[in-house]
């Protein structure tokens, strides 16, 4: 499982959003997009946001190789392939693992989330050393009605089967192209009954963002439009799993799911992850390390 860099996937300086918009690549820099190993008729992608100089935040099931171990995947920079220590939220691994899934009970395994350290081999990478790293909000909890965006780099079109969302492969399929949408929550962590880390967007299936197949482990950013890019934007969130709701009218709404960062779980885990990489100078933005302070966006 190798990610690349946005500079790297994206043709020229700007990126063509789904809903007609244009962003500059120099911006979302810090978005990274790889295919991960399947054996079914779909492929697999995932999304990680570079929170530091040797840190990814991704989600969790794009890691998870189900039987106690841990995807190691790799990153490539300026022509360097540079391997990735991968871990998950224990949360997330007291879920029994079953159908490509963790389940707690009756509900998901929602703390959907995973820390990656970038071995760079004390030589940083020149693009790495070029980037200002996306900063967690881990004290700001999701509430409903706030604006969020949704980010990842997966498939503009999808088709609901038996109640199941899949990429449309007829007309897209994910294509390494970063999307983003202006979204509102409609629940917030505690509220969704598929879980208590999880909050929730609701979209009208084709005329609203929605998380696709291809988005896990997209960072969902508050203080962020797609018309701008906000300097005080931050991450609240991961991308973990879209569902389809019926409608009394026959029609489909999809249920995107993301997994908050703002739990007493993920933070006291974070915070211990970087205590065991304090001799090596591992820093994540917005934890150990002040948004503003270089190099950590404002």
């Amino acid at each position: 499982m190798e990610f690349k860099l946005l500079s790297d996937v994206a043709s020229g300086g700007q990126v063509q959003l789904l809903n007609g918009r244009t962003i500059q690549v120099g911006s979302w820099s810090t978005l990274v997009f790889a295919e991960r190993p399947s054996f079914g008729s779909y492929r697999k992608f995932c999304t990680g946001a570079l929170v530091g100089s040797n840190v990814m935040l991704t989600a969790a099931h794009c890691v998870d190789l189900g039987d106690g171990n841990v995807r190691s995947p790799s990153i490539v920079v300026d022509d360097r392939r540079l391997r990735m220590t991968c871990d998950i939220s224990p949360s997330y691994l007291a879920g029994t693992f079953t159908g490509g899934i963790r389940r707690i009970g009756n509900k998901l395994s929602s703390e959907d989330l995973a820390l990656c350290w970038i071995d760079d081999g004390g030589q940083r990478p020149a693009s790495i050393k070029a980037l200002d790293f996306e900063v967690l909000d881990t004290r700001r909890r999701a509430v409903a009605s706030q604006a969020v965006l949704l980010t990842g780099y997966g498939c503009t079109a999808i088709k609901i089967i038996a109640h199941r969302v899949f990429p449309d492969r007829a007309n897209d399929e994910a294509d390494g192209l970063l999307r983003i949408g202006d979204q509102i929550i409609e629940r917030a962590p505690g509220q969704d009954e598929l879980g208590n880390a999880f909050f929730t967007t609701r979209s009208v299936l084709g005329k609203t963002p929605a998380v696709c197949p291809g988005d896990s482990g997209g960072p969902a950013f508050i203080n962020e439009s797609g018309d701008n890019s906000a300097e005080t934007r931050r991450i609240i969130g991961v991308n973990s799993s879209i569902d389809a709701e019926l409608r009394a009218d026959g029609k489909f709404d999809l249920i995107s799911r993301l997994s908050a960062i703002g739990t007493p779980g993920f933070a006291d885990w974070a915070q211990g992850w970087l205590a065991q990489r304090a001799d090596a100078g591992v820093f994540i933005c917005g934890l150990n390390k002040k948004a503003g302070d270089y190099p950590c966006r404002n």
